[in-house]
């Protein structure tokens, strides 16, 4: 009875922990291989029984260990599910320019955002080091690339929009527009891009 009792007192530990809600198929997966058994996970089929049947307590430290990934790795899935959310429901502010109706996307709200995307890239950045991103890594690579995108967008835009409306007094005066373009307009990158909206909004 005594040798019963303290087999209990020590497996409980091994238990509750197994029961926390970290726990996912595969980290059972994982126990099966530890311990070398097999056992169904549908709700309908497993029971505590199965757990009582393997030997637990001769790879505490393994069931340990695989606890406290799984911990782990639930605290970066809310960072990323957090990211998520956040980046799902972000909105441009758009300003109006002279007649032609809200064209120009907010400077300030952009910068601010573009700030915040700063931040969430360096919390990806160091969430993509972690020993326990493994499961979530394809997924936190995907978001890290997604903000990368979208920042350099919003800085390319943000300066081809300065760029325009600058250019734009100009190229309302057709003659000098021509002149401009003909023979002092910059060819590169930012400048093409400029060139390009001012086609598609033209005076």
């Amino acid at each position: 009875m005594k040798a019963a009792i303290k087999y209990y007192l020590d497996v409980f530990p091994l238990l509750i922990s197994l029961a926390s809600k970290n726990i996912r198929n595969r980290h059972w997966l994982q126990v099966m291989q530890v311990t070398g058994s097999s056992f169904q996970l549908e709700a309908t089929i497993f029971k505590l029984c199965h757990l009582l049947d393997i030997d637990l307590l001769g790879h505490r430290e393994e069931i340990e260990e695989i606890s406290r990934c799984a911990a782990k790795e639930q605290e970066l899935e809310v960072k990323l599910r957090i990211t998520e959310e956040e980046w799902s429901e972000q909105v441009l502010g758009f300003d109006p320019f002279k007649k032609r109706g809200s064209i120009l996307i907010n400077k300030e709200s952009t910068e601010h955002i573009l700030e915040l995307l700063d931040d969430a890239q360096s919390l990806l950045a160091t969430m993509l080091t972690s020993r326990y991103i493994g499961p979530l890594q394809e997924e936190a690579a995907n978001w890290a690339e997604k903000l990368k995108t979208v920042g350099e967008i919003l800085e390319l835009w943000l300066d081809v929009q300065d760029m325009w409306t600058y250019l734009e007094a100009i190229f309302s005066i057709p003659s000098s527009a021509k002149v401009f373009i003909k023979f002092t307009f910059p060819r590169n990158d930012y400048s093409q891009g400029a060139w390009e909206w001012f086609k598609c909004h033209p005076p």
